[in-house]
This record gives C-alpha cells, structure tokens and sequence, in this order.
C-alpha cells in the first residue's frame, strides 16, 4: 500500500493525490453554530444574566442600524409634534439632512 506522504493514483477518482489531499479528504468542517450550543466549563462559570446582556449586545451591534429606524418610526408615531413642531422642518429637512447625508456617505 503506498505511504501517505508520497502521493499515489486513486483508482475511484481516476486523479492524483498530494501530500495534503489525503489529510483534506477526511476533513469535516465543523458547525459555526456548534460552539454556541455545546457550552465548556468557562462558560458554565459566567452567570446567566450576563450570557444573556452578551447576546443582546451582539444582537444591538449586529442590527443597531434597523433598531435605531424603528425607534425613530415608533417616536414619530408616539408624538408626532416633536418632528412637526420643535424640531424646526424648514431648517432640519432641508440643509441640514442633506449635510447629515453628505457626512454619513463620505465616512462609509
């Protein structure tokens, strides 16, 4: 039987094997989910409410921008005056979005 190391002719496949093909073959990726299901004793030391605080600080970074328009949306829908009113729409709708927009599109 040939070595590992050096290479032989899979007769299956009908193509040449390396050094490394062997070793990729047997290679299963792993879940990227598998970590946050199986849990070692470090995380078994970290207190519930604390797992929990990091998962929704995760949650917050991953979609803070869509959390952030819904807030927007859901204060609009509560008191609409503080758009209407206070905030002053002839200024704060016109130049100052757009500079808001010229800034935001210039840092990303």
């Amino acid at each position: 039987a040939p070595k590992q190391g050096d290479g032989h002719f899979d007769e299956n496949e009908g193509t040449h094997l390396g050094e490394n093909d062997i070793e990729a073959r047997s290679y299963t990726p792993k879940d990227p989910l598998e970590n946050e299901v199986t849990s070692s004793s470090a995380d078994n030391d970290v207190p519930q409410h604390r797992r929990v605080w990091n998962r929704l600080c995760k949650f917050y970074k991953d979609n803070s921008f869509l959390i952030l328009i819904l807030c927007a949306i859901l204060l609009a829908r509560a008191y609409p005056p503080l758009g209407a009113d206070y905030l002053q729409p002839k200024i704060t709708a016109t130049w100052i979005a757009v500079m808001f927009i010229f800034v935001l599109a210039g840092l990303g």
